[in-house]
């Protein structure tokens, strides 16, 4: 994994990279709420990196403004979303085109609102804010979606994400609350199966 500094439109944004297992694609992950601990450290965004990092030639984690050596300050979501851009259009400068975006809690929300402006393939949303992802849903374009959510997830309703996304692209977890504590395996093989057939 190299870090890297690239720029974005409040100043440097961290990132790191890691070389994938395939021959082509490029995939990047976004983290939960900054003003809550989340940085691209985070064990949810870590899972979610692992598993892409399989289907794509390189995967990037990055740190919205604000967070660990990223220069700007949070922005409640519009500049994190321009950070999203900003990462992307960098990676399509170095000659890998993002064509799988993910995130993870806010994250998934900053993705979802990015994906309107990038023309990427698929789409991983891991417990997105309800209100977000439903005021951003109709902004989508992708036709690979996967929304992956926990059944004791106390920001979630099940019923209005399925029908915002509809259920054949939602996937539950049994008992698992909002930081899929002691459920990393079945995220894990969610994620791994939903790339496996993409």
């Amino acid at each position: 994994m190299s870090k890297v500094m690239l720029p974005g439109t409040a100043g440097l944004l961290e990132a790191r990279l890691t070389q994938g297992s395939c021959d082509a694609g490029t995939a990047l992950c976004c983290h939960p709420h900054p003003l809550y601990g989340g940085s691209l450290d985070d064990q949810v965004v870590a899972i979610l990196a692992d598993a892409v990092s399989q289907f794509s030639n390189v995967c990037m984690r990055f740190n919205f403004r604000g967070v660990g050596d990223s220069q700007g300050s949070h922005d409640a979501g519009q500049g994190e979303t321009d950070d999203v851009i900003s990462a992307c259009n960098w990676l399509e400068q170095e000659g890998n085109p993002v064509s799988i975006l993910g995130g993870y809690s806010f994250g998934a929300s900053m993705a979802l609102a990015a994906s309107a402006e990038l023309d990427v393939q698929t789409l991983i949303l891991i417990a997105p804010p309800l209100r977000q992802a439903v005021a951003l849903s109709e902004r989508q374009t992708q036709s690979d979606i996967l929304v992956v959510l926990g059944d004791q997830d106390s920001y979630m309703n099940i019923d209005a994400l399925s029908k915002t996304f509809g259920s054949e692209k939602i996937r539950i977890i049994a008992g698992a609350d909002h930081f899929f504590m002691y459920h990393k395996v079945e995220l894990t093989q969610i994620l791994k199966e939903f790339m496996d057939g993409s």
